[in-house]
C-alpha cells in the first residue's frame, strides 16, 4: 500500500504551480481547481477504505500512518465544496435555484444512492446472505448497509433539504438563511449524537462553512491576498491552531467539529499558494459519487472470491481499475435513469 501511495503522491505532485511571491491562484476555488483538490481525497478515501479488507504488511506503515492520521477528515472537502457550490449557485440563480434543490439535489442523489444499493444487495446476496424487506427498505434511506457506504449520503441529503427549507423561509436575506443552515445542522447534530456513531456528524458543519465562504470570498481574499506577510501569519496561525486541536479534538464533545473547520482552512490557505492539478486528479474529482459509493464493490467481490490476496499491490490496483470502469458505465446507466424520471419535468423547464 505505501508503495501505491507514494506513487501517487509523486503523480499528483508532478503538475504542481506554485504561485510566486506576492501572487496567488485566484482561482483556487472554481469548479476546476477544486475539482483538482477533490480528486486528491478520493484517492485517499480509497486508501482508507481499502485497507479494511486487507491485513496490512510491515511494509505498509507509512499508509496506514497516514490514513490514521487524516480519519474522517478526508471527508471535509467533499462537504465544504458542497456548501460552497450550493450557495454559488444561489447567488448566481436567485430563488428558482433554491426551488429545485429538493428534486435536482436531494432526490436525485438520493436515488443514485438507491441504484448503487441494488449492486450491494446482488452482490450480498452472491455470498450466500439473506435479507429482510426491512433491510432493504431501511438501506434505500441510508438506514441499513449491505457492505456499502450510508453516512454521507445520508448527511449530505438531509443539508440539501435544510438550505433547501432555510433560503425558502428567508428568501430575501442570505445572511439569515446561512445562519438558519448553520442552526439546523448544529440541531442535525444533536439529534444524530443520540443515535449514531461520531463520523456521521462530526465533520457537518464544514458544509454551512462552504456556505458562509461563499457570502464572504471577496472581503475575506482582499485580507489574505493583500500581501505575503499577511498570508503567511494566517497560514501558520491556522497550521498551529491545527497542530494544538489534534491533541484534544477528541476529548471534547464538539472538539473534532472545530478541528474539521481549522483542517479545511488550512487546505484553502493553501490552495491559493500551490495548485495540484492533473488528468487523474480531474477524473477522481469529477467522478466524485461513482468512486466513493461503488469503491468497496470490487473490493469485497474479490476477498469473498479470494483473487490476489497473497498480493496487496496488485489487489488495490485491480480494485482501483475496476472502481474507475464501473464509474464509468454507472454514470452513463444514471444518466439514461435520470432522463426517463424527469424527462416531464425537464420538458416543462424547457417549453
Amino acid at each position: 500500500m505505501s508503495v501505491v501511495m507514494i506513487l501517487a503522491g509523486l503523480m499528483f505532485i508532478s503538475g504542481m504551480k506554485i504561485a510566486g511571491e506576492g501572487s496567488f491562484h485566484r482561482d483556487y476555488c472554481s469548479v476546476e481547481k477544486s475539482t483538482a483538490l477533490k480528486g486528491v481525497f478520493v484517492m485517499l478515501v480509497f486508501f482508507q477504505h481499502f485497507r479494511t479488507y486487507i491485513t496490512p504488511e510491515e511494509t505498509d506503515f507509512m499508509a496506514v500512518g497516514v490514513s490514521e492520521f487524516l480519519g474522517q477528515l478526508i471527508v471535509v472537502p467533499f462537504l465544504f465544496y458542497s456548501g460552497f457550490g450550493v450557495m454559488e449557485s444561489i447567488r448566481a440563480k436567485g430563488h428558482s435555484y433554491v426551488r429545485r434543490i429538493p428534486v435536482d439535489r436531494a432526490l436525485k442523489t438520493l436515488l443514485h444512492f438507491d441504484a448503487a444499493v441494488l449492486l450491494f444487495l446482488a452482490l450480498y446476496l452472491f455470498r450466500g446472505n439473506t435479507v429482510t424487506w426491512k433491510s432493504v427498505l431501511l438501506s434505500l434511506i441510508c438506514l441499513h448497509g449491505f457492505g456499502n457506504s450510508t453516512w454521507y449520503i445520508f448527511a449530505i441529503v438531509t443539508l440539501y433539504l435544510i438550505t433547501a427549507v432555510s433560503f425558502t423561509v428567508f428568501r430575501k436575506n442570505k445572511t439569515a438563511a446561512a445562519t438558519a443552515v448553520t442552526v439546523l445542522t448544529i440541531a442535525e447534530i444533536y439529534w444524530l449524537m443520540g443515535w449514531q456513531r461520531e463520523h456521521w456528524h462530526n465533520t457537518l458543519l464544514c458544509y454551512s462553512m462552504g456556505i458562509w465562504y461563499s457570502l464572504f470570498r471577496e472581503r475575506i481574499e482582499k485580507i489574505l491576498m493583500g500581501g505575503d506577510v499577511i498570508y503567511l501569519a494566517a497560514l501558520l496561525g491556522s497550521v498551529s491552531a491545527f497542530a494544538v486541536f489534534r491533541n484534544v479534538a477528541n476529548l471534547y464533545p464538539w472538539g473534532f467539529h472545530v478541528y474539521a473547520l481549522i483542517f479545511m482552512m488550512v487546505l484553502l490557505l493553501l490552495s491559493m499558494k500551490f495548485r495540484l492539478d492533473n488528468p487523474l486528479l480531474q477524473f477522481l474529482g469529477r467522478h466524485i459519487f461513482g468512486m466513493y459509493i461503488l469503491q468497496r464493490l470490487p473490493m469485497i467481490a474479490l476477498r469473498h472470491l479470494g483473487i490476489f490476496q497473497n498480493n496487496t499491490v496488485t489487489l488495490m490496483v485491480v480494485c482501483f481499475l475496476i472502481t474507475c470502469i464501473l464509474t464509468l458505465l454507472f454514470e452513463g446507466f444514471l444518466k439514461k435513469m435520470d432522463h426517463f424520471l424527469f424527462r416531464v419535468k425537464n420538458k416543462q423547464e424547457t417549453a
